[in-house]
């Protein structure tokens, strides 16, 4: 792996297919009969920093998976415009950075034969390194709230810290129809941009976000060589963003992405260029599954296989070919 100016690097992953295929039709809910249909809303950014916009369909896609584990029938768009708004619960909110601090409001609005409070607010606040913590004590409220179908209501003690729920009130508290700005639900089962139409092998929306197609081929070499007849018949995807030192600038190094597929395997291929001299590459370990493999020049992808936002499996290499794999669990477990 020798990513310098006017050579090339690729490392190709194989895994089974069949979750990850662009274009697979889609799941049902696997919610159980009767069950109490939800939508939630992507959250709003009040604070207009494009680079915490990922805050808003995260927080969203939290929820949602938590609220199908309780046993709601989280609706997808399509199905959402099928349900009459007075029949489901319906969740939506905003995020707000306050210096190092984070707010998130969430506003419940409950079936008209719900019972109880039609409206309810709940916000919570701290620090910006425990979002995730923010968002448990969010879905902690909504699950004190909500009563899945055949279920009796979950009226537990709310979480450490967790504010104090407030029934809503005034403008803030507003639901989506009496005119709150809030972001459009995503299209189809893709939280981003619509699938790109061939031969485009990307798409990106206003907000940054991008979505890759994957292409079909009858085999590939995992060879750490990209001399296989799709790289020159299929375009890599490219254009990509920093995240540090300042996150969202275009990326001072060029890099290019393949995702391919054939009946068995899903490949990830990945060519670096890099202007600096091999000398100055930062290569700290090659030991397999140490945390140095990713403390300098590497290359990594987590594949989000539960599509919720906070679970999946993590691969990196570096130019040495050190390797690690490790599994995700609720965006803070590391195996």
């Amino acid at each position: 792996m020798t990513p310098a100016r006017g050579r090339s690097t690729a490392w190709a992953l194989a895994l089974l297919a069949g979750h990850v295929l662009a274009g697979a039709a889609q799941e049902p809910s696997g919610a159980p009969p009767g069950a109490e249909p939800v939508v939630v809303v992507d959250f709003e950014n009040l604070s207009g920093d494009p680079a915490l916009d990922w805050i808003g369909t995260g927080t969203a896609a939290s929820l949602r998976a938590d609220l199908g584990r309780l046993g709601f029938d989280v609706l997808d768009p399509d199905r959402a415009a099928d349900v009459p708004e007075a029949a489901r619960w319906t969740v939506w909110g905003s995020y707000q950075r306050l210096g190092r601090q984070l707010r998130l409001t969430a506003h419940l609005r409950a079936p008209q034969g719900g019972g109880g409070d039609r409206l309810r607010t709940f916000r919570v606040e701290g620090p910006r390194r425990d979002l995730f913590d923010l968002q448990d004590r969010i879905a902690g409220e909504l699950r004190a709230h909500m009563r899945p179908a055949g279920r009796a209501p979950i009226r537990g003690a709310p979480p450490p810290g967790a504010a104090a729920a407030t029934p809503a009130a005034g403008a803030a508290a507003r639901a989506p129809a009496a005119g709150l700005a809030v972001p459009a639900l995503p299209a189809g089962i893709i939280y981003g941009p619509p699938p790109p139409v061939a031969p485009a092998v990307i798409n990106r929306d206003a907000d940054g976000r991008a979505t890759l197609r994957a292409v079909r081929v009858a085999g590939l070499d995992v060879d750490g060589l990209l001399d296989d007849p799709v790289y020159s018949e299929v375009p890599g995807a490219s254009d990509f963003v920093t995240q540090e030192p300042v996150e969202g600038l275009p990326a001072t190094e060029k890099t290019e992405v393949w995702l391919l597929f054939d009946d068995d395997n899903f490949y990830m291929s990945v060519r670096c260029w890099n202007s600096a001299p091999e000398s100055s590459w930062i290569i700290r370990d090659i030991r397999r599954d140490s945390q140095n493999v990713i403390s300098g020049e590497y290359i990594g992808v987590l594949l989000d296989t539960f599509y919720d936002r906070r679970s999946g499996y993590n691969f990196g290499i570096n130019p040495d070919a050190g390797r690690l794999d490790a599994q995700m669990t609720d965006e803070r477990g590391f195996n």
